[in-house]
């Protein structure tokens, strides 16, 4: 934590402030860019945790009977992350498959998942 903020939340406005500096001297409005000069703090590596298949099988037996059991079946049997299984749409038919949108690159240079 810097001044309170995370080291992912300063890179962020790093990153932001360094770019809208880009365009000022792009403008000409600015000689350089000083956010060019300061090298970001590199944010905090959190390890993902996982559940087993007991703690699986609790969670899908406390779903059951409720609104979710449904989404929490895709995201175990599927592997759909939280994001994914909120935006399915059921397709009109006799067969009603299920579709999930294209997972699109939210980030120039990072490969699509």
């Amino acid at each position: 934590m810097i001044g309170g903020l995370s080291a992912r939340s300063v890179n962020h406005l790093h990153r932001v402030l360094r770019q809208a500096l880009k365009q000022a001297v792009l403008w000409r409005a600015l000689a350089d860019n000083p956010a060019a000069q300061v090298k970001p703090p590199k944010p905090d590596h959190k390890e993902m945790t996982t559940i087993d298949a007991a703690q699986t099988a609790d969670v899908i037996e406390t779903a059951r009977g409720t609104g979710m059991l449904i989404p929490i079946l895709l995201g175990v049997t599927r592997g759909l992350r939280r994001g994914e299984v909120v935006a399915l749409r059921w397709r009109s038919g006799l067969n009603r498959q299920i579709t999930a949108p294209a997972r699109k690159n939210r980030r120039a240079g990072r490969d699509a998942r």
